[in-house]
This record gives C-alpha cells, structure tokens and sequence, in this order.
C-alpha cells in the first residue's frame, strides 16, 4: 500500500490485515492511510468499525464525527454513523445525526428512508408520516425546480412558516423552527 498512492489500496490493506486478525498493523495502516486520505470515507468507517470491535465505542464515535467533518457528502458514512448510534441505544443522537445528514444532503433518498425506518422501528407514526411527506415535497419541489425557499416573498417569519406548512401538506414539524433555513 505504501507504493501505490490509492486510498482502494489502502483500504484493501488494511482488510487483508483485519481477515488475517493482525489489529496492531490493520490499526497502523488505518492511521497511515487517514494521515494520506483524509476525504476518503471508506477508510474513516473502517477505523470506526475498529473500535466498535475492540469495544471503544467513544473512540468510534469520535471517528464519526472527525469523518463527517472530513467526507460530510458522503451518504454512506452519515447512514453508517447513526447505525452505530441506534446500536448503542442513543435513538436521539441517531435521529439527530440522520437530521443533520438530510440538510446537508436532502436529494439522498436513502437518507430520507433510513430516518423513516427508524421512526417506523420505533412507533412514531406521526413522525414516519411526517417524514414521508416531507420527502414526496422535496422531489416534488427538485420535479419542478423551486427548491429555492430562501426566497419566498411574504413579510415576517410566521407567514413564511404558514406557507411552508400548506406546501408540506399541513405538517407542522417541517422546519422544527430552525431559523437559519428560512432567513
């Protein structure tokens, strides 16, 4: 790996290493490689799926975050990041990240599905059909080609949440009153 200057083969590396259960050189080839990769997302998931083995999960969990920071487009990393929340039981944090996942990435329509399923896992029809429909409004809007809602022309905040609302078909957790989104 060392002479090829690919982070495939790096990642192929260190997944030799880890079949042959050498932790200590996957683990150095793993740090080696992020040192040369930083934008590879492969590789950061697999440094986190170390740690969760050896049972470090604070340690993976920091990994996901420096990897998101790093990769922050990468639709894998944000699905594999709240799998690892939801298996450490923190379904907030998990919701959470698949939040922040979505407005960093609205169109991924696999991000929209694993935050349904996970409300539909967990009893929440409200929500799970709440989310359904704010997804069919984000196509229907990416359909169309307005997805420009930042430049709505109505007076104050309160007006501009009421017509959000309508095109969303009346759910009223479409924007969880964040402001950044609507000013």
């Amino acid at each position: 790996a060392r002479v090829c200057g690919t982070s495939r083969v790096w990642m192929k590396s260190c997944l030799l290493e880890r079949t042959l259960k050498n932790d200590e050189a996957e683990y150095e080839l793993l740090q080696e490689a992020l040192s040369l990769f930083k934008s590879a997302p492969k590789l950061w998931m697999m440094l986190a799926q170390f740690y969760a083995h050896h049972k470090d999960y604070e340690k993976a969990h920091e990994t996901y975050k420096k990897a998101v920071r790093n990769c922050p487009h990468s639709v894998p990393l944000w699905l594999s990041f709240a799998d690892s929340e939801e298996r450490q039981g923190t379904l907030s944090k998990s919701r959470s990240t698949l939040e922040v996942a979505r407005l960093r990435i609205p169109k991924s329509p696999a991000l929209w599905l694993a935050a349904i399923k996970l409300e539909a896992k967990k009893t929440k029809l409200k929500v799970k059909n709440c989310l359904q429909r704010r997804y069919r409004t984000v196509l229907r809007l990416e359909y169309y080609g307005h997805m420009q809602l930042r430049r709505l022309v109505l007076p104050n905040r309160s007006q501009k949440l009421m017509m959000l609302s309508k095109m969303f078909g009346g759910c009223p957790c479409v924007f969880g009153g964040r402001k950044g989104i609507l000013e």
